[in-house]
């Protein structure tokens, strides 16, 4: 990469605002702090070891969706159904299918857990939500030091939430909302870093547009000598002046493009979003 010039220094540093430079502590602090809030969101995860509150819905559909592909209405006929899937027999379904309330992707999330350590496992049916949390503190501390350039108050940031006491349960819980949290904060987080590479490369463009002060004196002086020494005809400048104006700075441009993460995160965002 080429250095900067004097022209295109300022002008980047006000597309791109203050970064800083620390890039060290901006990931080792936020790391810390992600740490110690996972310790805490996966210390005896599967306490209590029965279904609680919205979990007897989406914790058994889950299931349904690994063993069926769909979610499946529990029999009529089976009262216990919460007791039952907690102490070893997940298949409380009848035939019928259930109806669909939300959107299947966080059903999914929760069915990873499952998957891996048991339907019968309540470590199981958490553990997805409790991983998405503990990622959530990391993303929120880097965005944060992203707006501010700070990695204080980056650091600052994913604390609050480390021991933000909603966020704590909601991430100790096999329920919908935080998984909504992950992928909205996400698309949100890939929208905030995408124009800084875009902004990169029209910098120097821009400058060669937009020269500053200095340059602008010194290019009236070398229009200033070159009209004394050699005479021109009428409308010459003027057609000159054209021309420059003719190159417009799209040329330097690439059409635009989608951000593959930004467009991932934000679909998925959109199918977690209870109806």
């Amino acid at each position: 990469m080429s250095a900067m010039t004097s022209t295109e220094r300022p002008l980047r540093s006000r597309l791109l605002g203050y970064r800083p430079t620390d890039v060290l502590w901006g990931w080792l602090a936020p790391l810390i702090v992600t740490a110690v809030g996972g310790f805490l969101r996966f210390w005896q995860l599967g306490r209590p070891n029965k279904l609680v509150f919205d979990e007897t819905y989406y914790v058994k559909e889950g299931y349904s969706f690994l063993k069926y592909g769909y979610e499946r209405r529990i029999a009529s006929t089976n009262e216990k159904a919460d007791a039952l899937f907690t102490h070893g027999t997940p298949d409380v379904f009848g035939t019928n299918p259930d109806l669909v309330v939300h959107p299947p992707v966080g059903k999914w999330v929760i069915a990873v857990g499952e998957q891996i350590f048991g339907a019968d496992s309540s470590f199981g049916w958490r553990f997805s939500i409790a991983l998405l949390g503990t990622l959530s503190i990391l993303m929120v501390g880097r965005a944060a030091r992203r707006m501010f350039g700070s990695t204080l108050i980056g650091t600052i940031a994913a604390i609050l939430l480390a021991f933000a006491g909603h966020h704590f349960v909601q991430s100790r819980i096999g329920r919908l909302y935080l998984i909504l949290l992950f992928w909205a904060f996400a698309a949100f987080w890939s929208l905030l870093i995408d124009p800084h590479p875009s902004r990169a490369l029209l910098s120097p463009p821009a400058a060669a547009r937009h020269p500053t002060r200095h340059h602008r004196q010194r290019r009236q002086q070398q229009q200033h000598r070159r009209a004394t020494l050699e005479p021109q005809r009428p409308g010459r400048r003027h057609h000159a002046k054209a021309q420059a104006h003719a190159q417009p700075l799209s040329r330097h441009l690439s059409p635009p493009r989608c951000h593959p993460p930004a467009a991932a995160s934000g679909l998925v965002a959109y199918y977690v979003i209870p109806n």
